[in-house]
C-alpha cells in the first residue's frame, strides 16, 4: 500500500513537471489526486480499526480479527500465557498458563494450566483442550476447552470458539459467526444450559 502510494507521488511530480496547459494531463492529475485520497482515508480506515481492535474493556469499533505477527511470528522467551473471555468489556473468565517452552500451538494444554476463574479445570477431566480443537467433518470448534462428550445433549466444557454454522450440535447454532462460548459458573456446564453464554470476544496475553 506504502508503495503505491509512493507512486502515485511520483507520478504526479513528473506530471505537474510536464503537464503545462495540458487540459489532458491536467485532468490526470486531478484524476490521481482523487486516488490518493481515497487511499489515505483507507489507510486511515485500516488503522484506526486494528489501533480498536487491540484494545479491550473499551467500547471501540473492531471488524477485524486482531493477531499480533510480530509475537505469533517469534514464539520465544514467555513465561506466561493467558486466555481472557470478555462480555460487555468486562472480563468474566480468564485461564493462565505455563508458557516455558511452549510453541503458539501447543500452550493451551491442560498440563500447563496455573490457575483460572474456573475453579475445577484443573480437577475435572478433559476430552478435548487444545488451540486447534477439533476440525473434522462439519466442525470448526477452536479453543475448545471441553470436559466430556456422550452426546449432544450430553455434553460439558468451560469455552470454545466456533466458526462454523454446520456444527452436528444444536449449541452451536447461531445467528453469526464467529461465536465465542463460555460457562458463566466457577465450574464447567452443559452446553445446552442456561449457564451457557455467549462472549464479545477473548484475548490472548503473554508475559
Amino acid at each position: 500500500m506504502m508503495k503505491s502510494l509512493l507512486l502515485l507521488g511520483l507520478c504526479m511530480a513528473l506530471l505537474d513537471v510536464a503537464a503545462g496547459d495540458s487540459e489532458e494531463l491536467q485532468a490526470l492529475v486531478d484524476e490521481l489526486n482523487t486516488i490518493k485520497t481515497s487511499v489515505n482515508k483507507l489507510l486511515e480506515k485500516i488503522n484506526s480499526s486494528m489501533s480498536s481492535c487491540c484494545k479491550v474493556g473499551q467500547p471501540l469499533p473492531c471488524a477485524n480479527h486482531y493477531r499480533n505477527n510480530e509475537i505469533m511470528d517469534n514464539w520465544s522467551g514467555f513465561s506466561e500465557v493467558a486466555l481472557f473471555v470478555y462480555k460487555n468489556n468486562m472480563e468474566v473468565h480468564h485461564v493462565t498458563f505455563d508458557a516455558i517452552d511452549s510453541t503458539f500451538m501447543n500452550w493451551l494444554n491442560k498440563s500447563r494450566i496455573k490457575d483460572s476463574t474456573w475453579t475445577d479445570i484443573t480437577s475435572e477431566p478433559a476430552n478435548v483442550f487444545s488451540l486447534y480443537g477439533q476440525q473434522k467433518l462439519n466442525l470448526r470448534r477452536t479453543f475448545f476447552l471441553n470436559s466430556n462428550f456422550l452426546s449432544c445433549g450430553d455434553t460439558t466444557g468451560w469455552f470454545v470458539a466456533i466458526d462454523n454454522e454446520r456444527g452436528g450440535c444444536s449449541w452451536e447454532k447461531n445467528t453469526a459467526f464467529p461465536v465465542f462460548k463460555y460457562s458463566t459458573a466457577n465450574t464447567k456446564m452443559n452446553w445446552n444450559s442456561s449457564g451457557i453464554d455467549t462472549a464479545d470476544y477473548f484475548a490472548i496475553y503473554v508475559h
